[in-house]
């Protein structure tokens, strides 16, 4: 383990993890990133779960212009991740381009296209979540935000215990 990692959680330091950040890593951030660039600190591939990375570690995750290159079988996994490396109170912020734009299509490794509902999916207060009930978000009023010609920004705030207060209830299930 880095040793900026390891002596930030030996002194229970909650971290700013920053996502495949390239050679535009936050400076106040750990980077976690496939390739190993210089000021990243963990070399690990993002959908290759779980992360190297204790339970409940981050208090925000920055994913930025990721998303777009998971594959759609591994949105889920991505996101449970994230959900269990952020702390109790912890975010997780997704910039991605927005879906169909010229932009979107003009890279051919863009594989998953996110619009303003697809966030939705997440947020166990919503009716989309009840598709395949995955770890349980909040997003707030003024997320997402998006432009359909450019970019779309969704925050996610974790919500632990939220999950068991929405899934079906057993007696639910015999009627």
């Amino acid at each position: 383990m880095h040793p900026r990692v390891k002596e930030m959680l030996e002194a229970h330091q909650p971290l700013y993890l920053d996502l495949n950040p390239g050679e535009r890593k936050d400076p106040r951030a750990i980077g976690l990133d496939w390739r190993p660039l210089p000021g990243i600190e963990i070399v690990h591939e993002v959908t290759d779960v779980p992360w190297p990375l204790p339970d409940g570690c981050c208090y925000r995750i920055l994913a930025t212009h990721i998303i777009q290159f998971i594959e759609p079988r591994q949105i889920q996994g991505f996101m449970d991740e994230c959900w269990r490396v952020l702390c109790d109170t912890g975010q997780l912020l997704v910039a991605t381009i927005y879906a169909g734009t010229p932009q979107y299509w003009a890279n051919p490794w863009h594989v998953s296209g996110w619009n303003e509902a697809s966030a939705f999916y997440f947020d166990c207060s919503k009716p989309l979540w009840q598709e395949r009930k995955p770890r349980c978000w909040e997003i707030p009023p003024d997320f997402p935000q998006w432009h359909t010609d450019g970019n779309l920004n969704i925050l996610f705030n974790k919500r632990p215990g939220a999950h068991e207060d929405h899934a079906p209830k057993e007696e639910d299930a015999d009627a």
